[in-house]
């Protein structure tokens, strides 16, 4: 398993995305997940966009950390840029390396619900659990995210 680091370019505007991507194939056809990026492979079609890998790492944090180099807010006030949130996993490390001390099949949560953290807004999953972030305010504070309607 790899953990990439990677570009994708909007090849009719020049617009991309910084993602991290968890796989057994490096140039697989995965694009990203952002609202923005989805949004666009929407409206222009999968051939319409190019993946570049930067890095490819053994391990998530290492990943994380690059994507949090690369995705700054000044970045992210571009209009080049697809990306809504800060680059890199922002969430409880703690909780999930607690997470990890539990067999999978003893664990109860499948939904975790919060809003603090936030400049990591959206979903993200983790053994088996979804993450959801659902923080109103974004990385600045006139910069709302929109309410989320979540079906469990």
């Amino acid at each position: 398993m790899f953990y990439t680091v990677y570009k994708t370019i909007n090849i009719h505007n020049q617009k991309f995305y910084i993602g991290v991507h968890k796989t057994i194939d490096p140039n697989d056809d995965y694009l990203g997940s952002g609202k923005l990026i989805k949004f666009a492979i929407k409206k222009y079609g999968k051939a319409s966009f190019k993946k570049t890998i930067l890095f490819i790492f053994d391990h998530r944090e290492e990943a994380y950390l690059k994507e949090r180099e690369l995705v700054t807010p000044e970045l992210m006030i571009s209009d080049a840029c697809y990306n809504l949130a800060r680059g890199g996993n922002v969430g409880c490390e703690a909780f999930r390396t607690a997470l990890d001390t539990i067999p999978q099949k003893e664990q109860r949560v499948k939904h975790w619900i919060h809003g603090h953290i936030h400049e990591s807004y959206g979903i993200d999953f983790y053994n088996a659990i979804a993450f959801y972030n659902v923080a109103r305010a974004g990385r600045m504070a006139y910069n709302m995210n929109p309410y989320e309607v979540i079906d469990l």
